[in-house]
């Protein structure tokens, strides 16, 4: 088992949820929804992972809920390792600030 998926079946969150290509059900591109629909979502992403979502026309989206259904963190990248890599550096950083 990789590193990721390990991450992924040792965390104890409240939820934790991947989706893929919700750009898709509104008849439009990756690269139409970053740029056009929904472009403040991806404020924060990294400028080589959106060129990835656009150049394959895909985006994967991994979104947690730490400790309550309230608050919650998500990455987006153009693939599903992309993203569970952001969510694993993010948790890392967090555990070491403490």
């Amino acid at each position: 088992m990789s590193a990721n998926y390990e991450f992924l079946a040792r965390l104890k969150p409240n939820s934790w949820s991947i989706s893929m290509n919700e750009h898709a059900c509104n008849y439009v591109t990756a690269k139409e929804w970053i740029e056009a629909r929904a472009p403040d979502l991806f404020d924060d992403v990294p400028v080589a992972l959106l060129e990835g979502m656009k150049a394959s026309n895909t985006i994967f989206r991994l979104q947690i809920y730490p400790s309550t259904p309230i608050g919650f963190n998500w990455w987006c990248g153009p693939t599903l390792d992309s993203v569970v890599d952001q969510a694993r550096a993010s948790y890392q950083e967090s555990t070491n600030d403490t």
